[in-house]
């Protein structure tokens, strides 16, 4: 129940992780050139670090729960921030938007992902309390 517990409190960390690494890329999508826009770059990359490293923690954290759906859902999670920053860093390569268009969707998809499981966690503590 401890660790189902601290992996609740990561997720919601990595939603709002995510949600923020969204923001400052499409912010930066505005701004082509000058100081800010390499600013909101560097960010935005430093945000994508550290959604990477919360879903490696989330992924170790479900495998330890014994709940089928957490290992699943963190799983699509990380899949999903791995190829958004690898279609990312290609994209800054070569300047192919159709990389950005990967990236966008990846990141859809890890955001519905989490937000999954957070709302199963949320189910599951709620039945926990009951007996």
């Amino acid at each position: 129940m401890n660790t189902a517990n601290t992996l609740f409190k990561y997720s919601f960390v990595d939603l709002i992780t995510l949600v923020s690494t969204f923001s400052l890329g499409f912010a930066k999508s505005f701004i082509n050139f000058g100081m800010l826009a390499e600013s909101l770059l560097y960010l935005h990359i430093s945000l994508a670090v550290i959604s990477f490293s919360l879903a490696v923690v989330l992924v170790k954290l479900s495998f330890s729960t014994g709940l089928e759906f957490p290992k699943v859902a963190s799983l699509i999670s990380f899949s999903s921030i791995v190829l958004a920053g690898s279609s990312g860093i290609t994209f800054l390569l070569t300047n192919d938007d159709l990389f950005s268009h990967i990236m966008l969707g990846a990141f859809e998809i890890a955001l519905i992902s989490t937000s999954l499981l957070i709302g199963y966690l949320t189910c599951f503590f709620r039945l926990c309390k009951r007996y």
